[in-house]
């Protein structure tokens, strides 16, 4: 199942791959040129008012103090996680996850597959295969960074703050994941799963421009904004996502085992 999932997908991933390497490359290279640009300053005088927003924004929204633009560990965390790989890793989650039923049953392909084995070694066998692929991507990307730019002579650790950003950044694609797998299971065809998941990825910052629905925004725990403002783990959301994977998981399973096909 895992190699036959893998098969599927595999034009899908290397096109992610080749796409997360280049903002891999990119991060690199403007970390010397802001670098530069930001030391010619005096950061504590009136020229920093003078600096452009959008070269404010390059370094990070989320600087907590005018210095930390010369902490390589901060520039790290907050333009690869908080920015580039972060912003991406739902719709790593959605591009793995929306074909992995809703193809077969468009393509009238499930009923062989339900023919030679039981609907639960299916859904297990398709679902875990497809979560082995994104794990396997997260923590691949999630460490390329940090020892790239170590080997590039800049000073990264692999300390307490990163560790968190990555495992929250884990949690939050997994939750995406199988809430994706949701919809594969409901729909029939490919299209309606892909388009809901987009208008669900990009309609969620809105949400925090409304209090009581501002929680539903997962952008600002994905991208580590807690732990950039010095807030540290956030554990609370961290185990209800856990929570609500399981719940998802076994919503789906329970759907997938009673749909007609």
């Amino acid at each position: 199942m895992f190699k036959k999932t893998l098969y599927e997908m595999k034009f899908r991933l290397i096109v992610f791959i080749v796409f997360f390497l280049v903002l891999l490359a990119g991060v690199l290279l403007i970390r010397p040129i802001v670098g530069n640009m930001m030391l010619s300053v005096d950061m504590s005088g009136e020229e920093m008012r003078q600096i452009p927003d959008f070269l404010k924004e390059l370094v990070s929204s989320s600087m907590r103090t005018e210095n930390q633009y010369k902490d390589d560990q901060f520039f790290l965390i907050s333009q690869w996680f908080g920015k580039n790989f972060g912003q991406f890793s739902p719709f790593l989650a959605l591009i793995i996850a929306f074909p992995l039923f809703a193809r077969e049953t468009e393509k009238k392909t499930i009923y062989l597959l339900i023919a030679r084995r039981s609907r639960a070694e299916v859904f297990f066998g398709k679902v875990f295969s497809a979560y082995s692929v994104l794990l396997i991507l997260l923590f691949s990307f999630s460490l390329l960074a940090p020892v790239v730019m170590m080997l590039s002579g800049y000073k990264i650790a692999f300390n307490a703050e990163l560790t968190q950003v990555i495992v929250q950044q884990i949690v939050s694609a997994s939750f995406f994941y199988f809430l994706f797998v949701l919809f594969s299971v409901l729909f029939s065809d490919q299209i309606k799963p892909v388009i809901l998941g987009i208008v669900l990825i990009f309609a969620m910052p809105f949400t925090s421009m409304i209090p009581f629905i501002e929680w539903m925004n997962l952008f600002p725990y994905t991208l580590g904004h807690n732990i950039l403002l010095g807030n540290g783990f956030d554990w609370l959301k961290s185990l209800v996502l856990m929570l609500l994977i399981l719940v998802l998981f076994f919503f789906s399973k329970s759907l997938f085992e009673k749909k007609e096909f």
